[in-house]
């Protein structure tokens, strides 16, 4: 099976965008050399980058499909005094995380004003989809077509809540700044530790061994995040799961969830199932949920990630794409 590497978009063209609080964000967008039917806007995962995503580029590009994916704050080249690696900000970064969003987002559609615009995510990059779409897939000027969680997780909010207890005495103990060798023992290490038989502490990401020491290899990846940090996904994985939010996405947005049934983050597949069920309970009707057997975290760089690119382009040419006259 051929790596990620051997799969390649063109060379992206690299833009920023700047937030309302001056944050500069760096956005990288491959456009489609086909006929282009629409735009799909990816988030990308905790301690990695926008630009380990060309092979997914390059597979929607073929579907004429521009991407985008941009950097979130403390991530790849969207970094600064006020936002350094693994820091979202000291007060209100899950909202200025949102709010980068939607700037690209309105970006995205001055540029492709007559295009449907979907919207992806990958693991934290999906909290962060589910989050914003709750927000503003409604809204006329950046209603979605579509909505894809991948790799994704789903608990109710008294697990969060119980789960944020050590990562605020992390925070008082090390400061907003600092990390903490608790925390990543509580999540990378323990997803890590599920493994019996594995070579590196990041085996958990892919069963491609090429693919894992790639990541490790990356300076952009790997990082231990910030107590404030994993404050804020705490406080936005409450809002963003509780039902009452999980009813604002409108009934009829079609929704595609895609993970590995082996993904320890979200307990060997039983989080996605879960989210499913959420979606369903709170009046989501058009959700399609295909895991991928033996497959961990990061399905995109795993064996199947083939697979997935198919299943990708099969459900936006089924549900979504309406190629232009």
């Amino acid at each position: 099976m051929p790596s990620s590497a051997s799969l390649s978009a063109s060379d992206p063209v690299v833009k920023r965008v700047t937030a309302k609080d001056g944050h500069e964000i760096t956005v990288r967008l491959w456009p489609t050399a086909a006929v282009p039917c629409g735009v799909i806007h990816w988030l990308h995962g905790m301690a990695e980058h926008s630009g380990r995503y060309a092979s997914l580029a390059a597979a929607l590009n073929a579907g004429g499909w521009h991407v985008c994916v941009h950097d979130h704050r403390g991530h790849g080249e969207s970094v600064s005094a006020n936002c350094p690696q693994g820091h979202f900000a000291d007060l209100g970064g899950w909202q200025s995380v949102l709010g980068d969003i939607s700037c690209v987002q309105h970006w995205l559609r001055e540029q492709y004003p007559a295009l449907p615009h979907v919207l992806g995510g990958h693991s934290m990059g999906s909290f962060t989809a589910l989050a914003w779409a709750e927000q503003h897939a409604s809204d006329q000027d950046t209603s979605l077509a579509g909505l894809i969680l991948c790799g994704s997780d789903y608990s109710p909010g008294w697990f969060y809540r119980l789960a944020r207890l050590p990562i605020l005495f992390e925070r008082r103990r090390r400061g907003p700044r600092g990390t903490s060798p608790l925390i990543r023992g509580m999540t990378f290490d323990a997803w890590a530790r599920t493994l019996k038989a594995r070579h590196t502490d990041f085996d958990w990401l892919s069963r491609d061994s090429d693919e894992v020491s790639a990541y490790i290899k990356d300076p952009a990846c790997g990082f231990d995040c910030t107590t404030q940090l994993w404050c804020d996904l705490m406080g936005g994985l409450i809002r963003a799961h509780a039902p009452a939010n999980l009813r604002r996405l409108p009934a009829a947005l079609p929704i595609l969830l895609i993970a590995g049934d082996s993904d320890p983050m979200s307990r060997h597949g039983k989080g996605m199932q879960g989210l499913y069920k959420a979606l369903q309970r709170t009046g989501s009707a058009v959700i399609r949920f295909t895991e991928f057997p033996g497959a961990r975290h990061e399905i995109l760089n795993d064996y199947c990630r083939a697979e997935v690119h198919a299943t990708l382009r099969g459900w936006l040419d089924d549900v979504i794409a309406a190629p232009a006259n």
